[in-house]
């Protein structure tokens, strides 16, 4: 809703426009690093511009990822490790939009938090097995108890709460594009870890336009 609210007031090319030539200009001085970053940053926008797909293949959700992990790496100053293991011919998987950014964030703002561990790490692994792809976010962080769990799963209003960010409201998003028994699921133990799945049919595709 920001950034459509964002998009009615600024023609989206200027900002593109305007990113292309500070990344130009840092390159030019030197600052390799952070035109890499502005290059992420800008292809990261363009992925949530466009709007008008609700599912999209597994292999552009992981690029996404990648770029926001990326992102955030460069923003926290190389605090954490990011791992992705997904085989390649799961890649043309088609998924909800949006589904792995707002848990990738919440492992780093909230699974993060308070940690002096020096080995932090996030790791995303994916599997399939009689038609079900399975897609599992872990990191080794704080976690929580078994009843902030069930409350971030139950309560209605939970995308309201900064310590569950996203978590509602894309099971529900989930289980209105599938009828069957799918859906995200938590595993977490206090001190240790957190683990967010997604519970998918494997649907082979090229997205789909909505």
């Amino acid at each position: 809703i920001e950034l459509l609210a964002l998009q009615s007031q600024i023609n989206p090319h200027f900002i593109y426009n305007t990113l292309e030539s500070i990344k130009v200009m840092a390159r030019l001085q030197g600052a390799v690093p952070v035109a890499g970053m502005i290059e992420r940053f800008t292809v990261f926008l363009r992925y949530c511009a466009r709007g008008e797909r609700n599912l999209v293949t597994l292999k552009e959700e992981l690029e996404i990822a990648d770029h926001f992990m990326a992102i955030m790496n460069f923003r926290y100053m190389d605090a954490f490790t990011y791992i992705c293991s997904v085989p390649e011919r799961l890649y043309p998987c088609v998924v909800p939009k949006f589904i792995m950014q707002p848990i990738l964030e919440n492992c780093i703002r909230h699974g993060f938090a308070g940690d002096e561990k020096p080995d932090k790490r996030v790791e995303v692994t994916a599997a399939e097995a009689d038609g079900v792809l399975t897609i599992r976010i872990m990191d080794n962080g704080v976690g929580m108890e078994a009843e902030e769990m069930e409350r971030i799963m139950t309560d209605p209003d939970a995308s309201h709460h900064s310590t569950q960010i996203g978590i509602s409201n894309i099971n529900r998003r989930i289980h209105l594009l599938y009828k069957g028994d799918y859906g995200l699921f938590m595993e977490s133990v206090p001190g240790e870890y957190t683990t967010v799945s997604y519970r998918l049919p494997c649907t082979i595709g090229g997205g789909e336009e909505q």
